[in-house]
């Protein structure tokens, strides 16, 4: 899946531009004779031609951040399994920081993560009440 910072959409698989708003990903396609030119290229190394695709930014520095985190999330949440659960604050501590970001989120990945704190908060309270 590719995240298109221009729509703010993801569109599934490896394409090479959004199925959204046809902007490229990485790339600049010639207009002309259907070349592939790097991100920053202002005309065709091909035919010369200045007419190039428009390209999506890169991924914004909160859409890494996210990333980040949620490998971190999903490193502590094998950890606590295996140790009984003994690094929950941390987990904890990860849950409200990807909160923090959630509200800037695209749709897709905001399911993803109500379906994670769904199953969380099934977790910590069917722990609590056989206790």
């Amino acid at each position: 899946m590719k995240y298109c910072s221009f729509c703010k959409r993801i569109s599934p698989g490896q394409p090479v531009h959004c199925q959204y708003c046809g902007r490229t990903f990485g790339v600049r396609i010639c207009h002309h004779c259907r070349e592939a030119n790097p991100h920053e290229a202002l005309v065709c190394r091909n035919c010369g031609s200045a007419e190039l695709s428009e390209t999506s930014k890169p991924l914004p520095s909160w859409m890494v951040f996210i990333q980040v985190l949620f490998w971190i999330f999903i490193l502590t949440l094998i950890i606590g399994i295996i140790s009984n659960l003994e690094l929950l604050l941390p987990l904890l501590v990860i849950m409200g920081l990807l909160c923090l970001g959630f509200l800037f989120m695209p749709s897709a990945i905001r399911k993803v993560f109500n379906m994670i704190f769904k199953y969380f908060w099934v977790l910590i309270i069917g722990r609590r009440n056989t206790r």
